[in-house]
C-alpha cells in the first residue's frame, strides 16, 4: 500500500504515467496497475485521463492529500528508527586558540572516552562561542574565560581549567628590544597590535590606559596574523606564550617591570541545559587532560 501512495505522489507531480515511471524506475503498466489498484481497494475514481493529461477527481484529491501525509509519517518512523540505533554524538564546542595549541592534549588516542564517544569538533571564536551558548546551541564551550563577560557569567556556570601568561614580543631590532628593564611608560606612542576580540582587546587596553600609556592601537584577526605583522615591523604586541612556543628568529619576548597579563581559560556550561552522562564524562576528561598541563614558554 505504501509503494502505491508513493506512486500516486509521484504521478502527482510528474502529471505524466511515461514520466512517473522513469522517475520510479519501473514501467508504465506497473505506474497504471498501482493507480488501478488503489482505486480499487479505495473504491473510489482517483484519476481521470484526457489525451495525455491526467486531472485528479474530488476523491483522487483527497486521497492524495491523506496519501502524502501517510508517506511523510513513514519517512519520519523510519529515520527515528535508524537515529534510535545510532551512538549519541557529543557537540563539542572549543576556541580555535584552544584547539590549536593543545589539540593533542584533549585529544589522546590514548584515552578511552576519545575512541569510545563519537564527537563533532566545532571551533569558534570567543564571539561565535559566546553566541552559540546564549542560543542554547551549545550546552558547553572550552574557552576563554572573562569577569567582564556578565552576560556570559549569569547564563553559563564557570570551571577555570588553566591560565595563560601573556608576554610582550617585539622586532630584535626594536629600539626596546636592547634595553635591560622595560617600564610602562616606554610604550607611550608605540603601535600595539591587538587581537579581535573585543574582551581581550578590552582587557590589554584597560592595564594600559590605567597606567596613563597613550599608545596607537591596531586590530587585527588573530594571534597568527599579529606574530607576522611584528615581523613587518608594524608594531609590539602581547600575545599567549604558547603561541610563542616556536616563533621567527626575529622576535623577542621581553618583560615589563611590574606588569603582568594573564587571561583564564576553561569549561563555560549553560546553565539552561542538563548534561548527560557522556558530555559529563567528557567534561571530566577535558578538566583532567588540562589542569595537569604545564604551560610553558620560552624566554
Amino acid at each position: 500500500m505504501m509503494e502505491r501512495y508513493r506512486t500516486l505522489i509521484v504521478l502527482e507531480q510528474s502529471r505524466s504515467f511515461t514520466e512517473a515511471a522513469k522517475y520510479l524506475f519501473c514501467s508504465q503498466p506497473t505506474v497504471s496497475q498501482h493507480i488501478q489498484q488503489l482505486e480499487k481497494e479505495l473504491n473510489c475514481q482517483i484519476i481521470i485521463r484526457k489525451s495525455r493529461q491526467i486531472a485528479f477527481t474530488e476523491q483522487g484529491k483527497v486521497v492524495l492529500a491523506y496519501a502524502k501525509k501517510i508517506v511523510g509519517l513513514d519517512d519520519q518512523l523510519r529515520e527515528k528508527l535508524v537515529e534510535s540505533i545510532k551512538m549519541p554524538t557529543i557537540q563539542l564546542y572549543i576556541s580555535h586558540y584552544i584547539v590549536g595549541h593543545f589539540f593533542q592534549h584533549i585529544f589522546n588516542e590514548d584515552s578511552p572516552i576519545c575512541k569510545d564517544c563519537p564527537y563533532e569538533l566545532n571551533s569558534f571564536c570567543y564571539d561565535d562561542l559566546r553566541t552559540n551558548l546564549l542560543n542554547n546551541k551549545a550546552k558547553f564551550a572550552l574557552m576563554p574565560i572573562y569577569d567582564a563577560d556578565k552576560l556570559l557569567q549569569t547564563t553559563c556556570t564557570q570551571e577555570v581549567l588553566f591560565e595563560d601568561d601573556f608576554v610582550f614580543i617585539m622586532r630584535k631590532d626594536h629600539p626596546l628590544a636592547q634595553r635591560q628593564t622595560i617600564y610602562m611608560r616606554d610604550l607611550n606612542h608605540e603601535t600595539i597590535l591587538l587581537p579581535q576580540s573585543f574582551y581581550l582587546k578590552q582587557e590589554i587596553v584597560g592595564h594600559l590606559q590605567a597606567r596613563n600609556v597613550h599608545a596607537n592601537y591596531v586590530q587585527m584577526a588573530s594571534f597568527e596574523i599579529i606574530k607576522k605583522a611584528v615581523v613587518q615591523g608594524l608594531g609590539v604586541s602581547f600575545l599567549p606564550c604558547k603561541t610563542m612556543a616556536t616563533h621567527d628568529d626575529e622576535l623577542i619576548i621581553k618583560s615589563i617591570k611590574g606588569f603582568k597579563l594573564t587571561r583564564k581559560n576553561g569549561l563555560m556550561v549553560n546553565r539552561h541545559q542538563a548534561l548527560d552522562q557522556l558530555e559529563i564524562s567528557f567534561c571530566q576528561h577535558i578538566k583532567k587532560q588540562l589542569t595537569t598541563h604545564k604551560l610553558s614558554c620560552e624566554r
